[in-house]
């Protein structure tokens, strides 16, 4: 029995894998402001630095092991590519997503900038707090993207009568032999 008939991942856990890449989204934006106004953070440096960088490397691990077959695209130099846009991801959210790689490189560039210029001026801490959270915010936006677009393709893939996830092109059900589900 092949092993692409049945999806190793529930669509519910994509959609919760969604939801946190985007909370922490949000929370780097939060202190991304914070950073920028160089405002302290309300609790130790270390608390969300710490959090957010494994939380970080446990969505992205995640997010590119859920990441469907048919989203990856043969490359002959690195192996495998993630096409962009991702398919079923809506135009506005690859715009922004285009909007802040853009932001954050341009960000880096000021900040460092602002540091070789005026090194006195802003705190090491609240500058490395800016960038990082900029970045940071990119790799949970993409993240939130890609859990996104594998819960969608998880939703619309082609099941049987009996709910068993199938081929695009079978006929019939490997799992049970009921036919495909029309529709």
């Amino acid at each position: 029995m092949p092993s692409d008939t049945s999806s190793p991942v529930p669509a519910w856990l994509l959609w919760i894998g969604t939801l946190i890449s985007l909370a922490g989204f949000f929370i780097c934006a939060g202190f991304h402001v914070l950073a920028i106004a160089d405002k302290p953070l309300p609790v130790a440096d270390w608390i969300p630095d710490l959090l957010l960088e494994v939380g970080l490397a446990v969505v992205i691990i995640a997010a590119f092991a859920v990441t469907p077959k048919r989203f990856r695209a043969p490359s002959r130099r690195y192996g495998v590519r993630i096409p962009l846009p991702l398919p079923g991801v809506p135009a506005w959210w690859n715009y922004l997503s285009t909007a802040l790689a853009i932001y954050v490189f341009g960000n880096f560039v000021v900040d460092l900038l602002q540091s070789a210029n005026a090194p006195a001026r802003m705190s090491g801490a609240a500058s490395q707090g800016r960038s990082s959270t900029g970045l940071f915010m990119l790799f949970y936006e993409t993240a939130a993207m890609i859990f996104y677009a594998a819960a969608l393709a998880e939703a619309d893939a082609p099941r049987c009568t009996r709910g068993h996830r199938m081929r695009d092109v079978a006929q019939l059900c490997p799992a049970c032999g009921q036919p495909a589900r029309l529709g």
